[in-house]
């Protein structure tokens, strides 16, 4: 009987230890999606700022500028910083 028991509390062990990755498999996802929807390219942020194209790539290296220019313009006031390569990132 104890030997029984032995196997199942190894065997629930076994399970939770697989929960436990799949959960952090779950976070990761969805931290990564999350970061992914915070990036708009250029043409992206110029339609929800109201600007043209060439607005944004004016301002886009004046740091903190940018961020502040952005969040003026943004209709949910969300400021918004030059990540590279055209994309720019939520602050």
């Amino acid at each position: 009987m104890v030997e029984n028991l032995r196997g199942e509390v190894s065997d629930l062990k076994s399970q939770v230890s697989q929960l436990q990755q799949n959960s952090k498999l779950d976070a990761t996802d969805q931290s990564t999606n999350n970061n992914q929807s915070d990036l708009l390219d250029r043409q992206q942020l110029a339609e929800r700022l109201g600007v043209d194209q060439t607005a944004i790539a004016q301002h886009e290296t004046d740091g903190k500028e940018f961020v502040e220019w952005s969040k003026s313009k943004d209709p949910e006031q969300i400021s918004w910083k030059y990540a590279g390569a055209n994309l720019f990132r939520r602050v």
